[in-house]
């Protein structure tokens, strides 16, 4: 370390145009500079109420910026494709409609039609999607890696949650219920992360 350069106080290392060092309060020195990305890590370690989240634990006076919360951009692509796959869902619908007399659900018994199981499979990918937009507002500093198997272990009961909703429900209105609700849940944790950050 040269004599006299400016280096982060937490890592030690120089600033870069990528990680340009900052003055998060008023010390001065060897103190004064920090990375924001190392502050924030060290300033996530204690609660938002605790005094060394709100103030320097050097100089005592409160840091210059607000800590944010980290984004995961996977959630970007999540969102398309889970609204995609539900407008699908619902242009399918049409060709689907629900049966409200018993003739025509002793019929469906008898033979699905084929507009029906194409709403199912598009109505299942939705419902993985949604998973994983919900994976990732819960877990957005978790890797791509993990949030993926959260996802398959989530997805799988929900997918035999659904499948047996297809195959019981003869009025085919449970399903739309069911994603209906589910995007729902979807939209408003969506929500919610996006107000926070």
């Amino acid at each position: 370390m040269e004599e006299g350069a400016s280096f982060c106080r937490i890592c030690l290392d120089g600033g870069t145009l990528l990680r340009p060092l900052k003055s998060a309060c008023d010390c001065r020195g060897s103190m004064a500079f920090v990375h924001k990305d190392c502050l924030s890590t060290w300033r996530c370690q204690f609660p938002k109420s605790h005094e060394k989240h709100r103030n320097c634990a050097v100089c005592k006076t409160p840091y210059k910026w607000k800590e944010r919360k980290r984004i995961n951009y996977w959630i970007v692509p999540s969102f398309l494709a889970s609204l995609s796959t539900s407008i699908a869902y619902v242009v399918l619908m049409q060709y689907c409609y629900p049966y409200l007399n018993v003739r025509h659900m002793l019929i469906w018994y008898q033979r699905i039609h084929p507009a029906c199981i194409q709403r199912a499979v598009v109505g299942s990918i939705s419902t993985v999607c949604k998973t994983f937009s919900l994976v990732v507002v819960f877990n957005p500093k978790e890797r791509l890696y993990h949030n993926l198997c959260w996802t398959v272990g989530l997805a799988v009961p929900t997918l035999g949650l659904y499948a047996m909703l297809f195959f019981v429900d003869m009025t085919r209105l449970i399903l739309p219920i069911f994603l209906g609700l589910y995007l729902l849940i979807e939209w408003a944790c969506l929500l919610i992360y996006v107000l926070e950050v």
